[in-house]
């Protein structure tokens, strides 16, 4: 138990930087107490809007003019107990509207007014405590905190607790729609990438997995994800979405890359994500380059040599009657070297240029560049009838190859660091909570 005076020598000293929480200190109150309270106030530093920076001090008393959490007076509130019957409480607060507004529920979200249109509205949801707990192991260690006063929250609306959020009211509308069963609604949404990349950051912060799962599939099955992958970057960049940042890039990889191509995208691309999209980008183009120019990948087909090559010399058994020149390459088997026909040796020269520009497998299974070689196979009798079946059916593997080479280049970040993988805000509050009971001493 605590004693009645806190020594001076108590190593962690919390000042009020938390505005919204309020800390009353009571001579009864136990150690896991105090910890949940210490581990609420994050709780709320995360769920609202930084007004003021983290202010731990340790080992150090109060700075002048700020007031310690543990000096407040048992009882003391930020905000006082609204209810429905006071209009000036009431003024510039709405309801959502269905389904969430049943006035059964036990807790009221808060959306922020932090919009682009500087509305001063915020958004009431009247929502439950159960289904938010299921959903979000962030809110179901929120809600089985203890807690050191009888009031659980310091903000209440017609008796309902109300926790105010960042988010805007259409991001945390779209989250809760994922979280309830009413997932149909939220799929008749019109959301454009931004909104999703909001809907993401929330859910990650939340850590409501299933809602995050939802939104991200529908992140990467947008139109504009497919038609404006690097504007689809540079929202997941902003939002510092690292699965989606990865899924981007990868998108990116199916057109030039140039200023110029990008165009009008360029603008939803911060500087240091730009340079990092481009060097991803030139070095999956180096890589399926090589493949154009380095054989060791290439197999026999079904045990043979193909019809596009010769396992033996010029004018030598099957290919008395081939008029084509050739040239000596090294494929995967190193006891043997094959003799690639011309048409063939110019269609992966060709390819070789089209994968530094457009490192997919797109690029080697164009139809022009397949016709252009069947063209050259048509002055050669022998290769005449061979070469378009023998170039079609390779320029499949050969694209299943870039593939397979280009998913193993990894996107980096260098410099730049992406806060979080997906749900690692609930480790961390955990981990400070460990922290802080830690360090409290008597």
């Amino acid at each position: 138990m605590l004693s009645s005076s806190i020594p001076s020598s108590l190593p962690i000293s919390l000042i009020g930087l938390f505005p919204q929480a309020v800390c009353s200190y009571d001579s009864m109150v136990d150690l896991k107490s105090l910890a949940g309270f210490f581990l609420r106030s994050l709780f709320e530093h995360l769920l609202r809007p930084a007004t003021c920076s983290l202010g731990w001090v340790l080992e150090q008393g109060a700075a002048p003019g700020q007031v310690s959490l543990l000096e407040l007076p048992h009882g003391a509130s930020s905000e006082a107990d609204q209810s429905p019957e006071d209009d000036s409480a009431k003024s510039g607060i709405r309801d959502f509207g269905p389904p969430f507004d049943d006035k059964d529920a036990d807790i009221i979200l808060r959306s922020s007014n932090h919009t682009k249109f500087r509305s001063s509205d915020h958004t009431d949801f009247w929502v439950y405590k159960n289904i938010l707990a299921k959903a979000s192991p962030f809110f179901r260690d929120m809600f089985s905190l203890p807690q050191l006063g009888a009031e659980p929250l310091d903000i209440k609306w017609a008796g309902v607790p109300v926790i105010p959020v960042e988010e805007e009211a259409i991001t945390l509308g779209a989250l809760l729609l994922l979280c309830y069963p009413v997932q149909d609604e939220f799929m008749r949404l019109s959301l454009d990438l931004s909104m999703l990349g909001s809907i993401l950051r929330a859910a990650r912060k939340y850590d409501m997995k299933c809602a995050y799962d939802a939104a991200h599939r529908m992140f990467v099955q947008s139109p504009l994800f497919m038609s404006h992958p690097a504007q689809a970057f540079g929202v997941a960049w902003r939002c510092r979405l690292e699965r989606e940042v990865r899924a981007a890039a990868r998108q990116c990889l199916y057109r030039v890359m140039s200023l110029e191509t990008l165009g009008e995208d360029l603008k939803s691309i911060e500087g240091e994500g730009l340079f990092e999209l481009f060097s991803y980008h030139k070095k999956c183009g180096k890589v399926a380059n090589g493949l154009a120019t380095n054989f060791a990948w290439i197999k026999r087909r079904n045990g043979s040599v193909w019809d596009w090559a010769s396992a033996n010399m010029w004018n030598q058994s099957e290919t008395d009657d081939c008029q084509c020149s050739g040239t000596a390459i090294q494929v995967s088997d190193q006891n043997e070297k094959w003799h690639a026909r011309s048409w063939w040796s110019m269609y992966m020269m060709y390819a070789g240029g089209e994968l530094r520009d457009v490192p997919a497998g797109k690029s080697v299974t164009d139809s022009v560049q397949l016709a252009s070689a069947i063209v050259g196979a048509s002055s050669c009798a022998y290769c005449r009838e061979r070469a378009p079946k023998a170039l079609l059916d390779f320029s499949r593997i050969f694209a299943q190859e870039v593939e397979r080479r280009v998913s193993q280049v990894r996107f980096s970040y260098r410099n730049h660091h992406l806060p979080f993988s997906p749900f690692r805000t609930h480790c961390a509050c955990l981990h400070f909570h460990v922290q802080v009971e830690l360090k409290i001493t008597f």
